[in-house]
């Protein structure tokens, strides 16, 4: 039996996949690249794996309402449920750094009218990750589903 975990433990490994937290269900191909953001704003130490849920739930809404498909899904993992995936739906869409970023940054609209971030000091020169560390992020992946990952740790 412990011979079977560990080969079931190494196929994994090698897959190159990150999994879901909980659900052991894959959601991004290992990632290929990451980089670092330091947001000049403090994380809201109020906010906390509920508020994120809250969040992206209130996000996906947005999309789904728009009478158009979703480019990309908005998931909540990590531990404590810190960390924002989105992975696109469709072929060749985020496949690079530049879409990845871009992708991210069209999110700050409909971030800038929440109340955590009106009352927060938040101004129009802050970004979607600034945003983001309000609510208690501190990884953002950004996926074509396939073989591209972007991580971004945000401090």
């Amino acid at each position: 039996m412990r011979l079977i975990a560990i080969i079931s433990a190494t196929i994994l490994a090698l897959t190159g996949v990150t999994f879901a937290q909980g659900n052991g269900t894959a959601i991004y191909p290992d990632i290929t690249s990451s980089e670092d953001y330091i947001s000049p704003l403090d994380s809201n130490h109020d906010q906390d794996a509920g508020s994120r849920a809250a969040l992206v739930a209130a996000l996906t809404d947005q999309q789904l309402n728009r009478g158009y498909p979703p480019q990309a899904a908005l998931i909540l993992t990590g531990i404590d449920s810190e960390e924002l995936a989105v992975v696109s739906l469709h072929r060749n869409v985020l496949t690079t750094q530049f879409q990845a970023r871009a992708y991210i940054n069209q999110l700050a609209p409909s971030l800038r009218n929440l109340p955590v971030v009106t009352t927060s000091g938040a101004t129009l020169k802050h970004n979607t990750l600034d945003l983001l560390k309000l609510f208690g992020f501190r990884r953002v992946v950004v996926s074509d589903g396939e073989s591209f990952s972007l991580q971004i740790n945000v401090f």
